[in-house]
């Protein structure tokens, strides 16, 4: 119960209003650029994710050794949006006080990455590979975005909001995973989605 509590905050019926919720936030602040680089950084990072997602179920694409299927894409969004969530929430305060909260954030992503691992959903590659990845989309927001205009609305009022948020919205799911795996099978040709079993097999037509 607590792994599957804590692995909802990463799904993307939760994370994706949580980053729209940034963005708005941003716009209403006029901090267009911020707008357009987090906006540009989520689509990147999970047009990534969904691509190699797509090359595995559809191709069998993967790293074997590593037991790599593709990014995991709850620890990414949980990683981007709880790492920038946080340090937008303390806006303004000193640049010790925005790196800690940024880190605390990165953190809690992480964690739910772990949760990915425990729950037998990700192998801990793919975890890991999210993670980094969410932290990398998190840390080139930071660094083509600052610096940011004073936001209209307190920062405080942004934490509240996220957080208010992601409590109402926790437990719902997004049906991505299966939508991938359908667009993949349409786009290969393929009968059903590849699985991780396709390694123990010598061949398939």
């Amino acid at each position: 119960m607590f792994w599957q509590s804590l692995t909802n905050f990463g799904d993307a019926a939760a994370m994706l209003p949580a980053a729209a919720a940034i963005a708005a936030w941003l716009a209403a602040g006029r901090a267009w650029r911020a707008v357009a680089v987090w906006m540009l950084v989520m689509v990147l990072a999970s047009a990534t994710v969904t691509a190699t997602k797509i090359a595995f179920l559809g191709w069998g694409i993967g790293i074997r050794s590593i037991d790599f299927t593709g990014f995991s894409g709850h620890s990414l969004l949980a990683t981007a949006v709880m790492g920038i969530g946080a340090r937008l929430s303390v806006q303004g305060r000193s640049d010790g006080t925005r790196l800690l909260a940024l880190l605390l954030g990165f953190a809690a992503g992480i964690a739910v990455g772990v949760s990915r691992v425990a729950l037998e959903y990700h192998s801990p590659s793919e975890a890991i590979a999210g993670c980094l990845l969410g932290i990398c989309a998190g840390l080139c927001f930071v660094w083509w975005s600052e610096p940011l205009p004073p936001p209209v609305s307190a920062p405080r009022r942004l934490g509240a909001a996220l957080l208010l948020l992601l409590l109402v919205i926790h437990g719902q799911r997004a049906p991505t995973q299966q939508w991938i795996a359908g667009f993949a099978v349409y786009m290969s040709g393929h009968a059903e989605p590849y699985t991780r079993t396709v390694w123990a097999e010598p061949h398939r037509s």
